[in-house]
């Protein structure tokens, strides 16, 4: 997973990836925002990186609804996209520091993930 995410982004676009992760923040927190809106985040690498690469934001009071809404993003990012598969990393709002609290890796049954070489 952690291929995935360096491969995901050059390190310029990694800044556009932690601005983004700034304004989700921002959405989430709203005191209207209602759960799973404006909280998702994705980057489509070109093809021969893989995987789409996904961040899902949320407050600690919703986390009962991490994992289904991680299997939604999941499940909508395999099918827009051409990718063989999707790895999604939840934030806590509550507890921003950490890099991910929950992380998700889906991969589509018909797609075959080659082996990536070092």
């Amino acid at each position: 997973m952690g291929i995935f995410i360096l491969s995901s982004a050059s390190p310029e676009e990694q800044l556009k990836v932690e601005r983004g992760l700034n304004r989700l923040k921002k959405s989430v927190t709203r005191r209207n925002a209602k759960p799973g809106h404006e909280c998702f985040m994705e980057i489509v690498p070109p093809l021969n990186r893989k995987a789409t690469v996904g961040f899902y934001v949320h407050q600690e009071e919703n986390v009962h609804l991490r994992r289904v809404h991680m299997e939604h993003f999941a499940a909508g990012a395999l099918e827009r996209d051409d990718a063989a598969s999707c790895v999604l990393f939840a934030k806590n709002t509550d507890n921003w520091s950490p890099p991910y609290e929950a992380v998700l890796l889906v991969q589509r049954r018909d797609k075959v993930v080659p082996e990536l070489k070092s």
